[in-house]
């Protein structure tokens, strides 16, 4: 019965604690398994995405999207300034970004889709004068529009990509 009462504080305390780490800002702070459920839906969105390589693009203002991929579809879909885009996986060089997305080590498409004249396709949507690259890894995809004048970013993801397989 002692038992019984010592678990019954443990999980009183435990919640206690839950509840005070809940950030009470958030609108679910009060019902801890929607917070919980929201929190985790959050982390699986993002999981499939290089945060160190998305905060190098964004700090160099450089367009670029995270790709996902349809199976049931065969497609990847992106999102860029506010359009959304579906690219079935048998055109030019998605094929291509498909065959090698699930490798370990880090693969760069540089010129891609060039000969698909997928640049004229963006134009409207990127503001500099652009390559397009597309970069993936372990399940995880990008399409990055970098810029023309500014080789400094494409050496630098090289170098990214060289010492993330020494690492690994």
């Amino acid at each position: 019965m002692n038992l019984k009462i010592n678990d019954e504080s443990l999980l009183a305390t435990l919640v206690s604690e839950t509840y005070q780490c809940v950030d009470e800002k958030e609108e679910n702070s009060s019902n801890l398994s929607a917070y919980f459920e929201s929190r985790m839906s959050s982390e699986v969105e993002g999981s499939n995405s290089d945060h160190f390589l998305e905060d190098k693009l964004l700090r160099s203002n450089v367009s670029f999207s995270c790709m996902s991929y349809f199976l049931e579809t065969s497609s990847f879909h992106f999102d860029l300034k506010g359009e959304s885009y579906t690219c079935p996986r048998n055109w030019g060089e998605f094929e291509r970004v498909f065959s090698e997305m699930n490798d370990t080590e880090y693969k760069i498409f540089e010129y891609f889709n060039e000969d698909y004249l997928l640049n004229e396709i963006f134009k409207s949507s990127i503001d500099y004068e652009y390559e397009t690259i597309a970069f993936c890894r372990n399940g995880e995809s990008y399409i990055i529009f970098m810029p023309k004048e500014n080789v400094e970013i494409l050496n630098w993801l090289k170098k990214y990509c060289e010492s993330s397989e020494k690492a690994a």
